[in-house]
This record gives structure tokens, sequence and C-alpha cells, in this order.
């Protein structure tokens, strides 16, 4: 569920450094030790690995209200994996000493940073249900009807960001949405995809008889991307 901006009180963040990202630009490196953390404060990253079939894989979220390397950070671990931004982003840029000394002083800090872990593991949850349960096709529709619906997900829903987000390849992919248009469901411009047909949409996903799921991904992870 979306929180509001995470607890960073005035005192604390008054000389911090606000920075801005472009798309694609990395925001962590991996196998580097922490030496920031950032608060999300607009747009979205990602972590990914490549798994043994060569497919990237996702590892972690992060959208506004998020901390990113907080808890690197707290075990003392170095990076696994980078993260880029898969969108124009601003962060707020807070020094790994200065976050850790607020944290042992204010607990409101603690338990924001247990929120921001908790959304990451709710989505992870999700995720995994999903593409671990349902068929290509049907992984689809459950991404058109949880993702694009949402004008701020639909800037950023590419073809590419598809591929790994439903754990697929650009053939198998290109022969869903090949099907989709085919069906009248969805338009394919510029590598980005187009819903011409939401209601029907959602019909298909009745007759396989999977709302209820649907209903649980929605709730775990659409409410997150609400701006």
């Amino acid at each position: 569920m979306l929180h509001d901006l995470i607890y960073c009180p005035e005192d604390f963040i008054a000389n911090m450094e606000h920075i801005r990202l472009k798309k694609g630009a990395c925001v962590i490196e991996a196998s580097t030790a922490p030496e920031h953390v950032y608060a999300v404060l607009s747009g979205m990253a990602s972590t990914t690995y490549v798994n043994g079939e060569g497919q990237s894989v996702i590892a972690s979220f992060f959208i506004p209200g998020d901390y990113i390397g907080e808890i690197n950070l707290i075990c003392r671990q170095k990076f696994l994996f980078s993260s880029y931004a898969l969108s124009d982003m601003e962060l707020l840029k807070i020094p790994a000493d200065a976050f850790v000394v607020r944290l042992k002083a204010d607990f409101r800090l603690v338990e924001s940073v247990i929120q921001s872990q908790n959304n990451r593991i709710n989505f992870l949850e999700s995720y995994s249900l999903v593409n671990q349960t349902y068929s290509l096709y049907e992984r689809m529709l459950i991404f058109l009807n949880c993702y694009l619906a949402n004008p701020y997900m639909s800037q950023i829903c590419t073809k590419d960001f598809i591929t790994y987000f439903i754990n697929t390849d650009i053939r198998s992919l290109n022969r869903v949405l090949k099907t989709m248009r085919e069906e009248g469901l969805i338009a394919v411009k510029n590598s980005r995809v187009e819903i011409l047909d939401y209601a029907k949409l959602q019909e298909q996903l009745q007759k396989r008889h999977i709302d209820y799921q649907v209903a649980h991904f929605y709730e775990n992870l659409v409410d997150d991307f609400r701006i």
C-alpha cells in the first residue's frame, strides 16, 4: 500500500542533497559498500539480476516513499546487484553515517525503514505468485489490468520492461502480443503497449477464473504505484 513520503524530519533533511537521475541511470552499483541511503521522492527504480537462462529477473522495486540501500547499510553488506532508474527520478541523498546516527535516536525512522522493507517483501511475494502460477498469456492479462491502467506505469512500460517483469523473452512476448492484437485487446506503438478494450480485457480474466488472484495482486502491487 502506498505510504506517505518516508519519515524524514525537517531538521534531519534540511541540508541533505537532492539529486535528479535520468531514466537508465545507475542508482547503486553492485559490489560496492553503501556510502549513502537514498529516499525516493519521485520516479521508480529496480534491482535485477540475470538468471541461469540469461533472463533478467526483478529482485526489488523502489517507488516514492521507499529507501534504497538502508538494509545493506544496517547489515554492513555490499550490494549484490546494481539498481537502475526505470524513469526519471528525484532522490534525497543521505550520508550513511548520518542515517545510522539518526536511526539509533529516532524510532519513527526505524518504523519507516521496516515499512519500506515490508512493501518490497509484499511485492516479491505477489510477483512470485503470479509468475509461478499462470501461463504467459494470463500473466500478460494480469499485467495489463494491474499496470497499464495506471497512467504513471504506462509511461515506462516498454516491451523490454514487460519481458523481465513477467519473466519471459522477447520472442515469446511478441507471440502473446500478436494474439492480443488480433483479439482487439491492445495496440503496440514504438514498443509501447496500449490497451484498446479494457472491458474486454477484464472479461478475459473472468473467463479464466483468476479475478480473485488479480484482486490480491492489485492490492499488493498497483496501490504502490499511485502517485
